[in-house]
């Protein structure tokens, strides 16, 4: 959201004209790389990925609990990514409610 924002700062003055923004040079309209701004990202990154991964847990109890998961006959036409979400939301504490899983069971498209 960062870049995207900092990009749209960047073309401000060009909107601003009513010219194209056609001719501006990619690099201007990223972040400067900067000391901070890569410790900066590095603490976003961590952060994501705390909130998708779960401590201590291996990919084999991952898949444990996917076996769980797609043992209930009714999960079969759930989507093996949506699986993999619930299983480690799972191993977090926070299983989907019933109705949650009948959302995820209907909305698989191959």
């Amino acid at each position: 959201m960062d870049e995207k924002k900092d990009a749209m700062d960047y073309m401000k003055p060009c909107f601003a004209k009513g010219q194209p923004c056609a001719d501006i040079p990619v690099n201007s309209l990223l972040r400067p790389w900067t000391d901070a701004y890569t410790t900066e990202m590095s603490a976003s990154a961590e952060k994501m990925s705390g909130e998708y991964s779960v401590p201590n847990t291996s990919v084999l109890d991952i898949v444990h609990q996917m076996d769980k998961f797609y043992a209930d006959y009714r999960n079969t036409p759930v989507c093996m990514i949506t699986a993999i979400q619930e299983s480690i939301a799972s191993l977090r504490g926070h299983a989907s409610t019933e109705e949650q899983l009948q959302l995820e069971r209907n909305s698989c498209n191959p």
